[in-house]
């Protein structure tokens, strides 16, 4: 049963990340959108930010909204979002490729993309990931997803099938050995 709406004039492309009473998208005029979701009924939009392309993926924990960009647009966008009415982007990494797929697990943040899966570690600063493991993925194709359960990584590649990973646990480097890969 339906409660409530929100209607707006452009696409949403980015999974869907809410904390709390928000609600945070990425839309396809080139903002992370924050709603109000304290009243169900009648979602309002609080604050808003640019971006320089539609988010490819997105995740908030704490303080902080994570976006990843596909199209063409590499980078991981670091939002904060402590004031849902003034978010502001903090940091920028473009040091990165295309990043279809997000996931926080405790202080460690996946990332993965076309070729690529990424960890950042979190721990130090939330403001500032710091890439502490990474493994190759399929030549062409993207991630459509990833799943994280303590030590194993999931990922489906649209064109390698599923990578499954296991890592050890660490704090300051992962290795990512892979153990399966069909198609």
């Amino acid at each position: 049963m339906q409660v409530g709406q929100y209607l707006i004039s452009s696409a949403i492309f980015t999974d869907i990340a809410v904390q709390g009473q928000y609600a945070y998208v990425t839309t396809s005029d080139r903002f992370l959108r924050i709603l109000d979701l304290a009243n169900p009924q009648q979602p309002v939009q609080v604050g808003s930010v640019a971006i320089p392309a539609y988010g490819g993926s997105l995740v908030v924990s704490g303080r902080y909204a994570y976006i990843g960009f596909t199209n063409n647009t590499s980078g991981l966008r670091v939002v904060d979002v402590t004031n849902p009415a003034e978010p502001r982007v903090v940091t920028i990494l473009q040091d990165t490729t295309e990043i279809s797929a997000l996931e926080i697990q405790g202080q460690q943040l996946y990332a993965a993309g076309d070729t690529r899966l990424q960890i950042y570690d979190l721990s130090a600063n939330s403001a500032v990931p710091q890439v502490i493991g990474m493994a190759d993925l399929g030549y062409l194709g993207s991630a459509y997803g990833l799943a994280v359960a303590g030590t194993t990584i999931v990922v489906p590649h649209g064109r390698d099938g599923l990578y499954v990973m296991k890592t050890p646990v660490a704090t300051n480097s992962v290795e990512l050995p892979l153990i399966l890969r069909s198609w």
